[in-house]
């Protein structure tokens, strides 16, 4: 999982949490970065991402927004194919119709 809301990190952790459990499945590592201000490949939190889904440790990825992968299109459509040659998921969390992610 990969929290965005870096002014309220609980928040946004709690939400996935209860996202991955409605799922039935089972959540590993937690990584956080200030996804804001930067690209992909110069975050941190997203290269620890990359790295466990590389490595076979996880099967994919929770976000609440497609912007916590990046708010580039093209950035976000390599990150996409990265994942997808890695037979990864990435679940994109939005908000239901009244206000609740689903």
């Amino acid at each position: 999982m990969v929290a965005e809301d870096w002014r309220d990190p609980e928040w946004s952790l709690e939400a996935m949490r209860r996202f991955v459990e409605r799922h039935k499945w089972k959540a590993g590592r937690v990584f956080m970065d200030d996804f804001l201000w930067s690209t992909c490949t110069a975050r941190p939190g997203w290269g620890l991402v990359r790295m466990e889904i590389g490595s076979g440790l996880a099967d994919g990825v929770v976000v609440l927004t497609k912007h916590v992968v990046s708010r580039n299109a093209g950035e976000y459509a390599e990150q996409l194919a990265w994942l997808r040659g890695r037979s990864a998921f990435i679940a994109v969390m939005q908000p239901g119709a009244w206000g609740e992610w689903s």
